[in-house]
C-alpha cells in the first residue's frame, strides 16, 4: 500500500472514531441532564474502550504521517487533518460542558471521580514553517 494511502486510511479511521467519541459525549450530556446514572456508567465504559482504540489509531496515524514529507501532502489528507482539528475543538467544548454539568449537579455527588477525563489533547507542531500539526493524547 502506498504511504499516502496508509496516511489517508489511518486518518479516516481516526476521524470516524472521534465522531463516535463526540457522539458518546453528547449522550453523556443527556444522561447528566436526566440524572440517569446507569446510562452514564454504560457510556463511560464505552468511552474507555473508544479512548483505547483512539490511542492505537493515533499512534498509527503519527507513524504514517512522519513517513510522508509535507511536500507530498495532497489536499484530501489536509482536509482530514482539518476535520481532526475541528473534532478536537468540539470534543474539548463538550468535555467542558459535561464537566460543568457534573460540577453543578447535586444528583451526581455520589459518583466517584472516575469522571476525570483524559488530559486535554495537545497540539504538537512538527514543522513551524510548513504549519504541520499533530494531535497527541498524553
Amino acid at each position: 500500500m502506498d504511504p499516502l494511502q496508509k496516511v489517508q486510511t489511518s486518518l479516516e479511521n481516526e476521524v470516524d472514531l472521534l465522531r463516535e467519541v463526540l457522539s458518546n459525549m453528547i449522550q453523556e450530556e443527556s444522561s447528566l441532564l436526566n440524572c440517569d446514572k446507569s446510562a452514564w456508567q454504560e457510556l463511560m465504559q464505552t468511552r474507555f474502550q473508544l479512548m483505547q482504540q483512539l490511542k492505537i489509531f493515533r499512534q498509527t496515524s503519527q507513524e504514517h504521517l512522519f513517513a510522508v514529507s509535507s511536500l507530498e501532502m495532497p489536499c484530501n489528507i489536509s482536509l482530514l487533518l482539518d476535520q481532526l482539528l475541528a473534532l478536537f475543538g468540539k470534543i474539548s467544548f463538550q468535555q467542558i460542558r459535561n464537566h460543568m454539568l457534573i460540577e453543578n449537579s447535586q444528583h451526581f455527588i455520589a459518583i466517584p471521580h472516575a469522571l476525570d477525563y483524559p488530559p486535554p489533547l495537545k497540539i504538537v507542531t512538527l514543522n513551524k514553517e510548513k504549519k504541520r500539526f499533530l494531535m497527541t493524547i498524553p
